[in-house]
């Protein structure tokens, strides 16, 4: 009986410690930094899409063109050139002279016309806002001074490219 009375006792000093003891968990918590980097996405519009000169005199400049606007859908601020192509048979030129002809551009309605286009780009704008950024400008056109193709209708393109900013 002695021996149960110290098994009784042991037992119920080990519950006491074991009771006044905190109580221990085997976790640990970690954490993962996670770093997004989205592609660049340079995206543009322009609007309208063509430009329609008939009937225009040899020796003449047009009067500025309807409004375009270039829209930037990309997610990056971008900056804008614009060239254009010779034509059939005239050649797009710093200024109208027999079988050339001149395009020239102005950005924001200023009416100063510094942007004259050539065959190679030329910058029109620089940091055109991401996603909601508009460019509007105009386009002005100064036919060749003579026509040694007689008669020859002389369509052309403008081109307009977007790069991301700088």
């Amino acid at each position: 009986m002695k021996s149960m009375k110290k098994l009784v006792l042991a037992m119920m000093l080990v519950g006491f410690v074991c009771l006044g003891m905190p109580k221990v968990y085997a976790a640990d918590n970690g954490s993962i930094g996670v770093t997004v980097t989205l592609a660049e996405a340079v995206e543009i519009t322009v609007a309208p899409g063509t430009w329609a000169l008939t009937g225009v005199a040899l020796a003449t400049t047009s009067a500025a063109s309807e409004t375009f606007t270039v829209s930037n859908l990309g997610n990056v601020d971008v900056d804008l050139a614009i060239k254009g192509t010779d034509s059939v048979s005239w050649t797009l030129a710093g200024a109208a002279a027999p079988d050339a002809f001149k395009v020239a551009a102005d950005i924001n309605a200023v009416g100063t016309w510094l942007i004259i286009l050539g065959t190679d780009d030329v910058a029109l704008a620089t940091g055109v806002a991401e996603a909601s950024g508009t460019l509007p400008f105009t386009l002005k056109y100064s036919s060749p001074t003579t026509d040694s193709k007689h008669g020859v209708d002389q369509g052309f393109t403008i081109t307009v490219t977007a790069t991301t900013a700088a």
